[in-house]
């Protein structure tokens, strides 16, 4: 006879009729609020432009022209004295020209570029009013040559593309810039004319001078690769001690004190599949990082933070995972097959996981090494990064890998008892804390609407939850579990269709509030610092970086480092990498790292050198007062 259902089922489903409703009527009000103010900060425009007059008014919807760039030929080969030459392609939209000056005009390479461009061959144009003009089209011939001695390989190498379009009355637009890549193609007895030695970065890491997003693909030597793979396994395993992860650590801890009991080889075997997670999901990553460099986009450690949508989903993930903590609601699939169960029973699954969720969390953090080895790894070719990556993940799980071998380690941990309860909740807690934590990322990435959005499914999905543990106990029978989980799937979805589409995309605004003192990056500003000679200090950050908040609040943003910076003149340009930004981008690979934080210190006169992830202030200091 079939167990009926009880009353607490009929109450829990009439619950989710009376508060779905509502909490949709919620969401119609949210959108009537953002048609009566479409854009974000509009009533402050409505207002400047009610200031200024109607004479202002179609101006402010012109959008600025862009001109198309392209090289006629994305390779380049060198001669055997390192010269070379190639041509990019400007063009230019109709009613727009563009006039020759080469200030504005231009193509550069990067500085740590080991190419130089040595002169450009414009062409001739259309002579107005003293003036050379170009019209629909212009082709400029670079000339380049070697200004280091490399390896035979290729390299892939972002070249800068200037312009400065003018309309047919003779306004002229700010300037702008478009990333060009070429791909330099090295002999094997290639050679600097005219290099006796090339001065690289004072008391920086190999990386930080050589190890650029210019390191060869091709000819790079064994020991090279050897060297970085042992970077990748210690940083991995210093990505243990970053506070990013800790929260799950802690989890993974419990569950080693739950498997206290169980046999050697079972131990084992959960802490094989805590690396299986880890490796898989490092694994994952490294296949996305391969197909999105094949596509022509540059990404970095961290590049998925950039995303709201993945910001969303790790939100999710973590709050859904507090609520187990709490018991909230108990995992288990309707009849599952027997080896599942068996796994499921000895923590396996569990382990498996746990690794999994360790990494989407740790992928924020840099540790040590970690950002000099990544920085490699992003120049090399697919089967390199694979490498690279494997070793991150092989040092991430390396502790719990340890703890499998020798399970003797584990009984230095407490019993297992009632604690394991309070602390299970305690946890439940902090992955809260957690989920806050990233909340604070996104309202950075998008409107405030959409985050009342987010919030707002955060409570039907907690609800939901809570609605499936009361009516799908672990001893209800399988097809009233089936018939439950359908429906939370259902409206689980239904839900997360309706409130997390963000029409409008990430939040272009700006997302860091400048420290004062401090000056927005830019390449024109530190290009006139440099010539200036003046001492600079480059600081690359983002919201979503723990370490890069870390070294915020315990050095860069303490009393004593501004009386530092004030009284050796350094000069502070910050670079916001929370969203997608090109120029902060290809500036972090110059500097040879996969993502931030980037800490690049520019003596007065002197090359950069590059401040470890973690920073001191004792680093600090002694990098800038003895660079003097």
């Amino acid at each position: 006879m079939k167990t009926p259902w009880k009353k607490s089922t009929i109450i829990v489903l009439l619950s989710v009729v009376l508060v779905l409703p509502p909490a949709y009527a919620q969401l119609d009000n949210l959108e009537l609020m953002e048609s009566s103010n479409p854009d974000n900060g509009a009533s402050g425009s409505s207002v400047d432009s009610a200031a200024n007059g109607p004479a202002n008014g179609p101006a402010e919807n012109i959008k600025t022209p862009r001109a198309k760039v392209l090289p006629q030929s994305k390779s380049l080969k060198l001669g055997n004295n390192g010269n070379g030459s190639f041509t990019i392609t400007f063009f230019f939209p109709d009613g727009y020209h563009q006039t020759k000056q080469k200030d504005f005009f231009t193509v550069t390479a990067p500085d740590a570029s080991p190419l130089e461009v040595q002169a450009i061959e414009y062409p001739e144009g259309v002579e107005e009013d003293g003036v050379i003009n170009y019209y629909k089209s212009v082709n400029l011939r670079l000339q380049v040559r070697l200004t280091e001695d490399i390896t035979a390989g290729e390299y892939r190498i972002p070249f800068t593309a200037s312009y400065q379009l003018c309309d047919e009355a003779g306004t002229c637009f700010f300037p702008q810039d478009e990333t060009v890549f070429i791909t330099l193609t090295a002999p094997e007895d290639i050679e600097a004319e005219g290099v006796t030695g090339v001065q690289t970065d004072r008391g920086a890491p190999e990386s930080a001078a050589t190890g650029s997003a210019f390191t060869t693909s091709s000819s790079t030597s064994i020991w090279r690769v050897l060297q970085y793979l042992l970077f990748a396994l210690i940083g991995g395993l210093l990505l243990n001690v970053m506070p990013c992860v800790l929260p799950v650590l802690s989890i993974r801890a419990l569950h080693l004190v739950k498997q206290s009991t169980n046999s050697r080889s079972e131990i084992f075997k959960g802490s094989l599949f805590y690396t299986l997670g880890v490796l898989l999901s490092l694994l994952i990553l490294a296949a996305t990082v391969i197909i999105l460099k094949i596509s022509g986009e540059m990404v970095g450690w961290g590049f998925q933070f950039q995303n709201p949508g993945f910001v969303v989903f790790l939100i999710v993930v973590v709050f859904v995972f507090a609520l187990s903590l709490f018991d909230v609601f108990v995992v288990q699939a309707p009849r599952m097959n027997g080896a599942l169960q068996r796994a499921g029973s000895k923590g396996y699954v569990g382990s498996f996981f746990n690794g999994i969720i360790a990494v989407l969390l740790a992928t924020p953090c840099t540790a040590p090494l970690l950002g000099t080895a990544l920085g490699f790894a992003f120049s090399q070719p697919p089967h390199i990064i694979i490498l690279i990556f494997s070793m991150v993940g092989l040092g991430f799980s390396l502790p719990f890998l340890l703890i499998g071998i020798k399970p003797a380690l584990i009984h230095k941990l407490p019993k297992p008892g009632p604690w394991m309860n309070t602390f299970k909740e305690l946890m439940g807690f902090v992955l809260l804390a957690t989920a806050l934590y990233l909340l604070g990322i996104l309202r950075h990435q998008i409107s405030p609407a959409e985050m009342i959005q987010v919030l707002l499914f955060l409570l039907i999905l907690g609800f939901l939850l809570w609605s499936y543990g009361k009516t799908a106990s672990p001893t209800a029978e399988g097809k009233r579990k089936w018939i439950i989980l359908g429906i939370f799937i259902i409206l689980s979805v239904s839900a997360a269709g309706r409130l997390l589409v963000f029409e409008n995309g990430p939040n272009t605004q700006q997302t860091a509030t400048i420290r004062e003192g401090w000056e927005e990056f830019s390449e024109e500003k530190l290009k006139n610092y440099r010539q200036a000679d003046e001492p600079v200090l480059v600081v690359f950050s983002a919201k979503w970086c723990t370490v890069c908040k870390l070294n915020e609040q315990t050095v860069l943003h303490t009393e004593q480092a501004d009386r530092l910076f004030h009284s050796e003149n350094v000069n502070i340009l910050y670079g916001d990498y929370t969203n997608k930004d090109p120029i902060i981008e290809k500036w972090i690979r110059s500097y040879g790292r996969a993502g931030v934080p980037v800490y690049a210190y520019y003596p007065a006169g002197g090359e950069y050198t590059l401040l470890p992830e973690v920073l001191t202030f004792q680093i600090l200091k002694n990098q800038i007062t003895s660079s003097f």
